[in-house]
């Protein structure tokens, strides 16, 4: 027994990857064959199958190896026709049929696969191959399945035949695919005005070029939408001008008023139409300043005066706005555009709303006048305004000590420069937001450290972390610190690999865990963490952060193992095919073998996906 082992041929061993590597090597048709029909594990057979070429002999193995892989093989591999044509009409295994039709020719066993097969994803398979025209017609008016339709009049290129479905198609999705190959302008005109899914209308509107008759679907298609997508693509002057006036739905008005240009039509439109979001965009369109004038001092709407100030620049009528409009949004519109100081003063200390005021304060400059504000306004928005425009520290820190309004003593802090003022605030003021406030501005090594580690407060800690460049510091917190956001701040600014490396293995917080894995530039560590961290967030970011080669592909081969054992599709096998998705953007190359495993029928039809998931390295 053992000398008979001794000599027979490696594939027929029991170790399957001795046997595959034989059969790789082999090149003789006869011995392929005999493998193909003898050997026990069903993946040498394959492997012999996928180098024949012997017709007699796949029909062969189609009739007698049991194994779907092989059949498969042996399917893929046939040019007969007659048994293509058989298989395609008989087949009781659906992929055995699927993988005929793939390499069938005839016209009419495809189109009759395409009438009568039980699985859709086949007759739609087989419709893709038809390219007789008249199949392709018949296929496309008279098949019951509307996907078969769709995908037979997605080649159609014959006018007539197109427009038959256009017309009388009772689905609107394969109406939908002849009009994205209709070129007739008055029927697609006529399509749509008239069709009753308005994706079908919008895509036949797209198609259409001709200017009279885009105008006439503009003027008469019953539906408003159509109506205004229509006047969109109007460049006829005369016709905008027709629907400006006469048109009953405001919004199709708007859409022909924003592309004209006449200024007296434009004129007589801002002062006439009686719908303000109309008068808008002929507002919006003037540059006529008299016009502009008597539209931002009487229109009945606040939000065309609004409009007509934007495009105002005479000082005088923008004084008279800003100090007696009735609405405060137009007041303080006018008000940005003013630069009479006197007159930003008497606004700034008069006007009955806080926003207008803060607005005048934004644009005039009087330090004193400002000095004032900041400390007796009675309206805090107020108050932040004036402080933002001031730098004297004797003020700021008055309005720090004494204002009632915690943002605005935060803006105080903000404009703030002395560092021996901000280092007492961070550090002893009872406020946490005013203590941060501090350390936004601080520039010293040691307060930084100093409040990273002892402030009460994360919020504060994780601040003054970001600031901090002491190596040491940022160690002992990325650590240490009780919070984990402080922690990730901590380990955005380190760089020693052995800390980031610890603090990537060790941290009880995925996030931080993750950030640390992003800063690794040595393969080893990311190459562990992206196998074994329980969290599949670090273990992503930890692919991403690999560049090796070697590394990545042995990280590919786990997740690939786990995939190909799964027999569901599930949390875990969603993440480790993102996580080789992530991998093959990078290298592509080495995994392309390994994922045709993935794409077979079987193994989609095993995990319930059809298709199943496509990804860079894809074919």
């Amino acid at each position: 027994m053992r000398m008979k082992q001794l000599f027979e041929p490696a594939w027929r061993s029991k170790d399957e990857v001795k046997a595959l590597r034989a059969v790789g090597k082999m090149i003789d048709r006869k011995k392929l064959t005999q493998v193909a029909k003898e050997a026990e594990h069903w993946k040498v057979r394959k492997a012999a199958v996928e180098k024949l070429t012997d017709q007699d002999t796949l029909i062969y193995i189609l009739k007698k190896d049991e194994n779907q892989e092989v059949s498969l093989a042996a399917v893929e591999k046939l040019t007969n026709q007659t048994e293509l044509i058989h298989l395609a009409k008989n087949a009781e295994n659906k992929w055995i049929r699927l993988a005929a039709v793939e390499s069938l020719t005839d016209q009419a066993t495809l189109a009759d696969v395409a009438e009568n097969d039980n699985e859709g994803e086949i007759r739609l398979e087989a419709v893709k191959r038809i390219a007789d025209p008249a199949l392709l017609a018949y296929m496309a008016k008279n098949n019951e399945d509307k996907k078969v339709r769709r995908a037979a009049v997605r080649k159609l290129t014959d006018q007539l035949l197109l427009a038959d479905v256009v017309k009388n198609d009772v689905d609107g999705e394969v109406r939908l695919e002849a009009v994205k190959n209709l070129s007739g302008q008055l029927l697609l005109a006529d399509v749509a005005k008239t069709d009753k899914v308005p994706n079908v209308c919008k895509a036949a509107l797209e198609r259409l070029v001709d200017p009279d008759v885009l105008a006439d679907v503009a003027r008469n298609a019953p539906c408003p939408d159509i109506r205004e997508t229509a006047v969109w693509k109007l460049a006829d002057p005369e016709a905008l001008a027709c629907i400006a006036r006469n048109e009953d739905n405001c919004y199709v008005r708007r859409a022909a008023v924003s592309n004209i240009t006449d200024p007296v039509l434009l004129a007589d439109i801002a002062r006439n139409d009686s719908v303000s979001y109309v008068r808008e965009a002929a507002v919006e369109n003037l540059i006529d300043p008299d016009i502009l004038a008597g539209v931002a001092r009487n229109d009945n709407d606040w939000k065309v005066r609004w409009v007509a100030i934007e495009n105002l620049a005479d000082p005088d009528v923008l004084a008279g706005i800003a100090q007696n409009d009735e609405h405060w949004c137009v007041r303080k519109a006018a008000v940005r555009k003013l630069a009479d100081p006197s007159l930003l003063e008497r606004i700034a200390r008069n006007d009955n709303v806080f926003y207008v005021r803060a607005a005048a304060v934004d644009n005039f400059t009087n330090r004193e006048l400002l000095a004032d504000m900041a400390k007796n306004d009675h309206e805090p928005y107020v108050r932040a305004a004036a402080v933002r425009k001031l730098a004297d520290p004797e003020l700021l820190t008055d309005i720090i000590k004494n204002d009632s309004d915690l943002d605005v003593r935060k803006e105080a802090i903000s404009n703030l420069a002395d560092q021996e003022l901000l280092a007492l605030i961070a550090k002893t003021d009872d406020n946490w937001e005013l203590r941060e406030a501090a350390v936004r501005n601080l520039s010293g090594r040691m307060i930084l450290a100093h409040i990273a580690r002892n402030d009460s407060k994360w919020e504060v800690r994780a601040v003054a972390a970001r600031k901090l460049v002491d190596p040491t510091a940022l160690v002992d917190m990325a650590k240490t610190d009780t919070h984990w956001e402080v922690r990730m701040a901590a380990v955005d600014n380190l760089v020693d690999p052995a800390s980031l490396a610890n603090i990537a293995k060790t941290d009880s917080r995925w996030e931080v865990r993750a950030a640390a894995v992003r800063k690794l530039v040595d393969p080893a560590v990311p190459a562990l963490i992206a196998k074994t961290d329980n969290c599949w967030e670090v273990r992503k970011a930890a692919v991403e952060s690999l560049l090796d080669r070697e590394a990545l592909k042995d990280v590919a081969e786990k997740y690939f193992s786990a995939l190909l054992l799964s027999n569901e599709w599930n949390t875990d096998t969603q993440q480790a095919v993102e996580i080789l998705t992530d991998i093959a953007k990078k290298h592509p190359g080495f995994l392309k073998e390994r994922w045709k495993q993935c794409r077979t029928k079987q193994f989609r039809a095993d995990m319930h996906i059809i298709p199943f998931p496509s990804y860079p390295f894809d074919d």
